[in-house]
């Protein structure tokens, strides 16, 4: 018995009935009964007799479930007479995963009137069959198909928009220059053995050189010394005549 008090709440938690408590919930759970037992009722007359126009008008029955939470036409005639006869509570607002569900049936419905309407009884009676087993499940254990979709669907989008909005790790996270900011300079690596090595030979080679050029240079001085000093030794005595 508890195990099925456990499921009733779990199922009427996921139509969207989970802003009850609990002893509201279990209050409400025979009442939120009633419009998928009618509306099965009447979408089995509308396949019985095969007629597109039934079933066009419990589509639109199903839409103002869909469209006003709290104008359901069935849930209305119970809140005005049905629920007076059994002193029973008034039905709640219809949540939005039931309306989705509403929806659903909507387009089940209307895909069936035109299908019986255009000479496809079979097919009419496959697609509108297909509404009446999940209401009759809905009736019976509260469990709805159209709210398991509505939930599957919005849950994995919201999943996506929160890692959409979700912020980046600081190791994935770009920081983005400031205007008239200095980028910058790149980390400098540390020379090579190999590189440290060739400078080495390379500068070695500049000694030498060096070396070298200093002593052409100083040979080249002495050079032109020598040639220089013959030349003063020999030169003409500034006073001619022998004139002290």
């Amino acid at each position: 018995m508890n195990e099925i008090r456990a499921v009733t709440l779990r199922n009427l938690d996921k139509q969207g009935f989970d802003g009850l408590d609990n002893a509201a919930k279990f209050r409400q759970a025979w009442p939120l009964r009633f419009t998928p037992a009618v509306s099965v009722s009447l979408i089995v007359i509308g396949l019985a007799l095969q007629s597109p126009w039934w079933l066009a008008g419990m589509a639109l029955v199903t839409l103002s479930g869909a469209l006003l939470p709290g104008g359901m036409l069935i849930d209305t005639l119970y809140n005005i007479g049905v629920r007076h006869l059994f002193r029973a509570p008034p039905l709640p607002p219809t949540p939005k995963p039931r309306q989705f569900s509403y929806l659903i049936s909507t387009a089940f419905l209307t895909t069936s009137a035109v299908l019986f309407y255009a000479g496809l009884p079979v097919l009419g009676s496959v697609v509108g069959g297909l509404v009446a087993i999940a209401g009759t499940v809905l009736a019976t254990t509260h469990w709805c198909l159209g709210s398991f979709y509505y939930r599957l669907i919005f849950r994995a989008r919201a999943r996506m928009v929160r890692l959409k909005t979700a912020p980046k790790p600081a190791a994935e996270a770009k920081v983005e220059p400031k205007p008239g900011a200095k980028a910058d300079p790149l980390p400098v690596q540390p020379p090579t053995p190999q590189v440290v090595q060739r400078v080495h030979e390379e500068l070695g080679r500049e000694d030498v050189r060096a070396v070298q050029a200093s002593d052409e240079a100083e040979r080249e001085r002495r050079s032109t010394e020598a040639k220089a000093d013959p030349a003063r030794e020999g030169g003409t005595n500034p006073n001619p005549g022998g004139q002290p």
